[in-house]
């Protein structure tokens, strides 16, 4: 009972912190940092694919095919630097918002 209690309570505040982690200009909390952080990655990753999608749809067929391989290199490359750049903090608090994985 005890326990459900502490759970309940644990999720509470971190709804809270959620809803008051509007302010991406001025985060006051490693975890209102995470959250901005998310928040700009998955803007980022729209507005990428937005962009990648347009010029796709001007390309032929093989040329689809050789920028889909290239679009693999690539995505492996950035996961391989994001664990590199943010191997330094992993396990600490500002991990969350220096990797993130698509």
């Amino acid at each position: 009972m005890r326990f459900t209690v502490f759970a309940l309570v644990a999720a509470f505040f971190v709804v809270v912190a959620l809803v008051h982690a509007q302010d991406c200009n001025n985060p006051q909390t490693q975890a209102e940092m995470n959250q901005c952080a998310t928040k700009d990655h998955e803007a980022a990753t729209r507005e990428l694919n937005e962009i990648y999608n347009k010029y796709r749809d001007r390309l032929n067929k093989e040329q689809k095919e050789g920028i889909q391989e290239v679009q693999h290199a690539w995505m492996r490359f950035c996961d391989l630097t994001c664990r590199f750049e943010s191997s330094g903090v992993e396990g600490g608090s500002a991990y969350g918002s220096l990797y993130q994985v698509v």
